[in-house]
This record gives structure tokens, C-alpha cells and sequence, in this order.
């Protein structure tokens, strides 16, 4: 849908419409294409236009994403059916929801992105939340067990050892920037040492720069916390930028080609099933919200205590890390 159409905006009756391409109308039905094709022959007819150059376009009678805050509008209505069906929102990120469950006694959790879901839900809940939010109007796939969430493909080696890999993802943000740029980006497995001087005077990178940094941005976010600290680095030059930042940001995404594979593991096998015996460290901006509109999340090392594990000592913080990394608040 996202290269599928052309959205635009009639001003003088202030209404939205989409104009489909003809690759996203060949997806349709017959009867469709053919209704849309005679619709373009009469607006040629009625505008004397040459055959070819009519216009079929679709008024949009609800969109979610059409209105300005009709995104947020969607989060405030869907979030709060969760708090009516018992969820409780957590003070930490205002994305995650939790219910604990009255069988098994374990906690529930469910991050709600605008209308990307994912739970960890007890089968023994009498109260199924799916179905609940249906009664209320809501519409769903089915459920299913969790292979992929927002670009992040999730595997599971076992209920308390999961790998999160954004590899595909990592891989098309080098395709874009070497196709952009005609260059091929030679792959290595070490971050540039130093970083470039900011430019004396205000220099904007552009946006072709300002995407590649968002995009290394989600990354980090996701499952490359090693990335952090040179996206923050990145990030501080965009408005000061020079021929020597291009080539930084050169050397960071052929570090990101080189290390494509790694993956983030969350891995508990063989320690405790209780948090108190977990060391927890969480970095979160809470304290500067005003209102339950920001949805940025919250990250959060975990580390086993001291004397907590099976038979051993814990391993450091890193130890869970793809690779020892550092981080900045920027970040």
C-alpha cells in the first residue's frame, strides 16, 4: 500500500483521496479494473483529454492515517478498550499494558503500537483478550504465535530463549544508501575510531542523510544497541555537515553490512523465574511527560544477581549485548 497509491488533499471541499497506480489496480478484481478504466474514459469524454490521461480517484471515507492526530486518535480510543477490559498501562512506557492472570498467577503483557499488537498471554486467562476487544467492535487477524513484529523477525529456541534478528532490515537500509549513491560499500566488522569536526556554520545533510540516520535510529532501537553511539554521533552532525561526515557515515553502514547477522538474545535458560533475584536497569524519559501521547518506549539490560543462576556465576550485562557497546542519552 505504501508505493500502491498517491494520497492527496482537496482543499476546496477538504476531503481526501487516493489515486491508485496500475500495478495496485492489476491486484484488483476484474469488475473493479473494469469499472475504474470506464470511469477514466468518461473523465477523459468530460474533460476532452486524450485517451490515457483520465483520472480515477477514491474519496476516503475513513482513514486513520488521512487526518492530522487521527494516528493518536486510533491510540487513545484503542488503548483505553484495554484499560476497560482490566489492562493497567505502565507508568514506564505508555505502550505496554499488563493484566495478571487469576489461574496461573503470571503476568500478562501486551505492547500496542497503533495497530500493531503483540501479547505474552496465558492460556489459562478465563478472560481472552482478543475475544473481548471483538465484542467491543474491534477487528483481528487471528492470533498466532509471534514471528515477526515491526520488522523485527523473532525466533524461539525454547519458552525462555528467544533471538530477535533485524537483518533483512539492515540489509535493504545498505541496498538503499549504495543505490542512492552509486556506490558499492566495502563490509567491515569495526566502527570508524573518530568522527569528523561538526562543520563551523549551519549545514543541513539533506533528507537522503537525515533517512539513513532514522533508519540506523530504528535499528538500534530494535535489536543493534552496538549502533547506538555512532547514530547519536550521526545524528549531531546533520545540521553541521561536511564532505567528511559523508564518508563517516560511509564506514558506519559498511560495519552494518559486515555484522548483517547479529542478532539480540534474550536467553534465561537455567536461571530464575523470580525478578527479584534480576538485576534490572531501566533509562526511561517518564519524568519529562506530560501526557500519555508519547510512545517512545523504554530500554531496559537485565542481568542475572550474584548467586541467582544455577551452578555459576552470572554473566556481565554485555554478556547478554551483541557486542560490547556503549550508549549515549542522545541515543
Amino acid at each position: 500500500l505504501d508505493s500502491g497509491y498517491l494520497q492527496t488533499r482537496n482543499q476546496e471541499i477538504g476531503k481526501i483521496f487516493l489515486d491508485l497506480d496500475s500495478e495496485f489496480q492489476g491486484m484488483m478484481a476484474d469488475d473493479w479494473q473494469a469499472a475504474i478504466e470506464a470511469a477514466k474514459r468518461l473523465d477523459e469524454k468530460e474533460r476532452g483529454l486524450k485517451y490515457g490521461e483520465g483520472q480515477c480517484v477514491f474519496p476516503v471515507e475513513g482513514n486513520m492515517y488521512g487526518e492530522a492526530g487521527a494516528g493518536q486518535g486510533f491510540i487513545v480510543v484503542f488503548q483505553n478498550a484495554l484499560i476497560r477490559c482490566g489492562w493497567t498501562r505502565a507508568k514506564e512506557d505508555p505502550s505496554f499494558f499488563f493484566r495478571l492472570c487469576p489461574k496461573s498467577k503470571k503476568l500478562q503483557g501486551i505492547s500496542s503500537y497503533v495497530d500493531d499488537l503483540a501479547g505474552a498471554i496465558s492460556s489459562k486467562d478465563p478472560k481472552k483478550i482478543w475475544d473481548e476487544l471483538r465484542a467491543r467492535g474491534w477487528i483481528f487477524e487471528n492470533e498466532k504465535e509471534r514471528t515477526k513484529f515491526l520488522g523485527v523477525v523473532i525466533k524461539k529456541n525454547s519458552p525462555r530463549w528467544y533471538e530477535l534478528s533485524q537483518e533483512d532490515y539492515v540489509t535493504h537500509l545498505v541496498q538503499v544508501h549504495e543505490e542512492r549513491r552509486g556506490v558499492v560499500l566495502r563490509a567491515r566488522v569495526t566502527m570508524p575510531e573518530v568522527a569528523p569536526e561538526h562543520a563551523k556554520g549551519p549545514l543541513e545533510c539533506g533528507t537522503d542523510i537525515r533517512s539513513d540516520i532514522g533508519a540506523l535510529m530504528y535499528a538500534s532501537r530494535g535489536t543493534r544497541p552496538d549502533l547506538t553511539l555512532a547514530t547519536s554521533t550521526l545524528a549531531s552532525a546533520s545540521t553541521k555537515w561536511w564532505a567528511a561526515w559523508d564518508d563517516f557515515l560511509g564506514q558506519v553502514l559498511a560495519c552494518v553490512k559486515g555484522t548483517k547477522h547479529r542478532k539480540l538474545q534474550i536467553n534465561a535458560t537455567g536461571w530464575s523465574e523470580h525478578l527479584d533475584d534480576w538485576g534490572i536497569s531501566a533509562w526511561v524519559d517518564s519524568g519529562r511527560r506530560k501526557d500519555d501521547r508519547c510512545q517512545t518506549g523504554v530500554l531496559v539490560c537485565v542481568a542475572p544477581l550474584e548467586g541467582s543462576a544455577k551452578g555459576g556465576k552470572p554473566p556481565p550485562t554485555e554478556g547478554l549485548l551483541p557486542w560490547q557497546w556503549q550508549s549515549t542519552a542522545q541515543a
